[in-house]
């Protein structure tokens, strides 16, 4: 404790807390307070949300053939390595009256799994989708997959994008 007292008093830096239960501990009990002039909060910065827009839902599930009733899944962006869309279409069998949507490139990854995305309810747009389309597919989903490999050590932002569209 005592050579972190030590580096923590002569560094110069500061932390940087999302929450204020972080702040409190950093402040108070963390090296006895040691940090008290050095913690700041600086929260999450999520977009206002926006209002869900019933007739556009309808719209684009009768473009596609989803029904009004269907329960949709969204799985929204590039499909880089740390996300984990394989357990998702192979849980997907299981749920056969689910929808599943990929919305977002998916850099060579879907076409390995063929008997997947060619299944019932499954619906790939593999493509760049634009900022004017992104409300289209949140509005019409019913929630948003978050599915992640366990060696992902990245932010979320889908997480920040379904509280935007309050999905």
């Amino acid at each position: 404790k005592t050579m972190y007292r030590e580096s923590f008093s002569r560094s110069a830096y500061a932390y940087v807390c999302q929450n204020r239960h972080l702040v409190s501990y950093y402040e108070n009990i963390f090296l006895d307070g040691l940090l008290r002039s050095r913690v700041f909060l600086l929260p999450l910065m999520v977009p206002a949300p926006t209002e869900r827009n019933a007739r556009s839902e309808r719209e684009w599930r009768t473009r596609f053939g989803i029904p009004d009733s269907a329960t949709v899944l969204l799985s929204f962006g590039a499909l880089h390595s740390g996300k984990d869309i394989e357990t998702v279409l192979a849980a997907k069998k299981d749920f056969p009256d689910l929808w599943l949507v990929h919305a977002g490139t998916s850099q060579g990854r879907l076409s390995r799994l063929p008997a997947l995305t060619h299944s019932d309810h499954v619906l790939i747009h593999d493509l760049f989708i634009s900022e004017e389309s992104k409300a289209e597919y949140f509005e019409a989903a019913s929630c948003v997959i978050l599915a992640y490999n366990r060696n992902f050590t990245g932010t979320a932002s889908m997480l920040w994008e379904a509280c935007r569209y309050q999905v």
